[in-house]
């Protein structure tokens, strides 16, 4: 590998990275106009990251996240909130059919739907929660793929605040002395919530 070339992989990777930190801290605030504000501030620095990555299923979901954030933080009225679900899966899905180069980038895809679908229930926090942990394992799997160390960091911490989240929120009964403490937790974990 040339210096060059080292050098490139070390600033994509600290995009990657600042994308990550960004995500982290997203974690501390509380109001949600607030949420999806920084959300497009993040979703446009992920999408920055992929292209220099050429992860163009990722390019796509970033931009068109940044542009359902943009909506969702600045226009008041909630009644706004499923038609940009709805256009949000709708472009997604062509745009990602019409630049998918490799069958790993549907991954994305169908994170995107997960998530998207939730946001149409989002006073069902449980149900949000799950979603979002099973669009975060995808997107592990695509970022380990195309090389974003930080994307699947970072997908990764995502679950994890999920999991202790849903843990202390829904007050599951577990220790260590529990039998069966990996059944359990799976049941725990991925219970269907009530709808």
């Amino acid at each position: 590998m040339t210096e060059t070339a080292g050098n490139a992989i070390f600033y994509i990777q600290a995009i990657g990275f600042l994308g990550m930190l960004i995500e982290t801290l997203l974690w501390q605030i509380k109001n949600p106009r607030h949420i999806y504000a920084v959300s497009v501030l993040v979703t446009l620095i992920w999408g920055i990251h992929y292209v220099f990555l050429s992860a163009p299923a990722a390019v796509v979901y970033s931009m068109i996240s940044a542009l359902k954030y943009s909506v969702m933080a600045f226009v008041k009225d909630e009644r706004i909130i499923p038609p940009t679900v709805f256009l949000t899966i709708g472009s997604t899905i062509f745009l990602t059919l019409t630049y998918y180069s490799a069958s790993y980038d549907l991954v994305p895809l169908f994170g995107c739907l997960i998530i998207n679908m939730a946001l149409l229930k989002r006073d069902n926090r449980a149900l949000f929660c799950r979603a979002v942990i099973l669009g975060c394992i995808g997107w592990v799997y695509y970022n380990a793929v195309v090389g974003s160390w930080f994307g699947c960091l970072a997908a990764a911490l995502n679950i994890l605040s999920l999991v202790i989240g849903m843990y202390r929120y829904e007050k599951w009964n577990l220790s260590i002395s529990t039998p069966n403490i990996g059944f359990v937790f799976f049941r725990k974990l991925f219970v269907i919530p009530q709808i």
